[in-house]
């Protein structure tokens, strides 16, 4: 018989695929966050296809935009 003790998430991995619009221009994100939640580890990287469309603000609105908004 087996009885189980206790469960958890040990490391997390996820990555998303955003379709955006910023200043009429269109764009394909990717958000990749690992996180440990036994220490309170967290990373998210974001990745922009066709970086070179978008100038610098518009490059740092959007990696704000979905690190923000998808905490």
């Amino acid at each position: 018989m087996i009885k189980l003790l206790n469960e958890r998430f040990t490391y997390f991995e996820s990555e998303k695929r955003f379709e955006l619009e910023i200043n009429g221009k269109k764009i394909i994100a990717f958000r990749y966050e690992k996180q440990d939640p036994q220490f309170s580890d967290y990373d998210v990287d974001i990745k922009i296809q066709d970086e070179e469309k978008l100038t610098e603000e518009e490059i740092e609105e959007v990696e704000d935009y979905l690190k923000d908004k998808y905490v």
